[in-house]
């Protein structure tokens, strides 16, 4: 019976994975035109949750860290 549970519920977690990541384009373009049409002081808000950090090294290398989804929904 666990066994049974443990995959259903794998099974539940893959399709809302496949949901999400079928999503993902639309909401990108959604996120991409509120940007675009709102004032600057509104976009540069909602942008600056996203990055995390970015080093710069010498030689003209940037290295970047982004927050994850779980950190982005729990600031907004």
């Amino acid at each position: 019976m666990a066994a049974r549970f443990l995959y259903a519920e794998w099974l539940r977690q893959r399709n809302d994975s496949q949901e999400s990541l079928a999503a993902l384009p639309s909401r990108i373009r959604s996120f991409m035109k509120d940007v675009q049409e709102a004032d600057v002081c509104h976009g540069k808000a909602l942008l600056q949750g996203i990055p995390k950090s970015a080093t710069v090294h010498n030689g003209s290398k940037v290295e970047q860290e982004f927050r994850t989804s779980a950190a982005l929904m729990s600031s907004a």
